[in-house]
């Protein structure tokens, strides 16, 4: 019986990291998370009541 979850390809070619920003996000991969808890209050201050 075959492997159903085996795959040709090589882990390089299946697993590559994320090179550029996914268009229209204007924001950096790398740059996740570094956003502090009141930043992120503003953030949704700003939303909640512009």
């Amino acid at each position: 019986m075959s492997n159903p979850m085996a795959n040709p390809d090589p882990v390089e070619q299946r697993f590559q990291e994320v090179e550029t920003p996914a268009p229209g996000t204007g924001i950096d991969h790398e740059s996740r998370g570094e956003l502090t808890a009141e930043e992120v209050e503003e953030a949704l201050r700003d939303v909640i009541d512009p």
